[in-house]
């Protein structure tokens, strides 16, 4: 897989939880908690796809990139115990760092509209 279809994939995953993330805030505060929860599931089948693409045998980006990731699956699983929105909202800011940094690399727009 060439550099620039994987970056593009990678896009495409942090939109998709980003997606998710904010649809499962809306939802919490629309007092669907099971919903909420389904979305945080999804966001972290996203977040789980994304750390399988980090190459173990990287360089120390790619250990940041998973030690990150591990991070705000810890994050999502206190969110969802807690009906946490909040925890939610700053999982998909550091997405949307993370997306932005990506769209730059890939020489597309940084504001992907994706919130």
């Amino acid at each position: 897989m060439a550099g620039g279809e994987k970056t593009m994939i990678l896009i495409r995953l942090y939109e998709g939880a980003i997606r998710f993330l904010c649809e499962g805030v809306e939802a919490l505060e629309a007092g669907a908690p099971a919903v909420f929860a389904e979305k945080l599931g999804r966001a972290q089948s996203v977040l789980d796809e994304l750390d399988a693409l980090v190459d173990p045998s990287g360089s120390v980006l790619a250990a940041d990139l998973h030690d990150l990731y591990a991070f705000m699956a810890r994050h999502l699983h206190q969110a969802g115990e807690q009906q946490d929105a909040a925890a939610a909202r700053e999982v998909a800011g550091l997405l949307e760092e993370l997306n932005h940094g990506f769209r730059f690399v890939a020489g597309g727009q940084a504001d992907s509209g994706a919130t």
